[in-house]
């Protein structure tokens, strides 16, 4: 009884977040820095994100990724480290 339960249960969570998914194309970049530790610094200092709780910058998929609080849940965005302008 107590298997068929979370089989069931199971399936419908699976199913809700099947409706509830959005299927999205990575965002892509092309981050050449051969410093990624300050560049990603100096990006988040420019962004005012330093001393912020939770903000961090870290380069994924050529981009910055940026993650932060906001309005009490975290948030990612993907800039591109050239132009610093917000791809996805």
């Amino acid at each position: 009884m107590k298997q068929s339960i979370i089989v069931a249960l199971s399936a419908v969570l699976l199913s809700s977040a099947a409706l509830t998914g959005t299927a999205t194309a990575a965002p892509q970049c092309d981050y050449t820095g051969d410093d990624e530790a300050g560049d990603t610094e100096d990006f988040a200092q420019s962004r005012h994100l330093e001393g912020k709780f939770g903000a961090t910058v870290t380069v994924w998929n050529g981009c910055y990724k940026v993650q932060h609080l906001q309005n009490g849940k975290f948030v990612t965005e993907y800039y591109d480290p050239d132009s610093e302008q917000r791809v996805f």
